[in-house]
């Protein structure tokens, strides 16, 4: 049965690290927001900010995705790159040595 090479390991997921930093910026910037205002609860922080609240709390989410995506495209083209170098390296010690 072929094998996907193009498949990545879960310790390589950069988006996933993206989405994960998204989340947590959520969270402590509705922290700040419930120290900084008074009279206000968490949870009403957290969802019932209104639709501009929550706006700009999803195109961070976004732009924390993509900037994870752009990373994985670059880990994966600098280890096929890696990989023909040292391909390419282990063919020019074979000419060498004959």
């Amino acid at each position: 049965m072929p094998t996907n090479k193009n498949r990545v390991s879960i310790k390589d997921k950069m988006v996933l690290a993206g989405i994960v930093l998204g989340i947590f910026y959520w969270i402590v910037e509705t922290l700040y927001f419930a120290f900084a205002s008074e009279g206000s609860n968490f949870m009403d922080i957290l969802f019932g900010a209104g639709i501009s609240g929550v706006g700009i709390k999803i195109i961070a989410i976004c732009f924390f995705i993509i900037l994870g995506a752009h990373a994985q495209y670059n880990l994966n083209k600098r280890k096929k790159m890696e990989n023909e170098i040292a391909a390419l390296t282990s063919e020019l010690k074979a000419l060498k040595n004959k």
